[in-house]
């Protein structure tokens, strides 16, 4: 978190709904918004890795581009408990009040 909170400022709800940290925004793609760790590394190898050097080909390299997603997924599921204990208590919550706004 920010010290200033900014992250819960106007302006980066609109790139961020969830009001986190990290955010991209690609001005080479015409100011593309992405957030969340890991869909923000997966975009930059899609979109920035074309010879595949940090990385392998969904097709070519299957086997192994499958064990880069296993470990990219489970590091999402295992140090969001981490981060806070009581994470579960507040999707739900927050999903009702974001729905309502939309």
């Amino acid at each position: 978190m920010l010290i200033r909170q900014r992250e819960q400022e106007p302006w980066y709800l609109k790139l961020n709904p969830n009001g986190r940290i990290p955010v991209l925004v690609d001005r080479s793609r015409n100011d593309f918004v992405i957030f969340e760790t890991s869909a923000i590394l997966l975009y930059l190898a899609q979109h920035y890795d074309k010879d595949n050097k940090f990385g392998f080909h969904p097709i070519n390299d299957a086997d192994e581009y499958s064990v880069v997603l296993q470990w990219l997924f489970f590091s999402v599921g295992a140090f969001r408990y981490s981060y806070h204990p009581y994470i579960d208590l507040f999707p739900a919550r927050w999903f009702g009040s974001y729905a309502r706004t939309r």
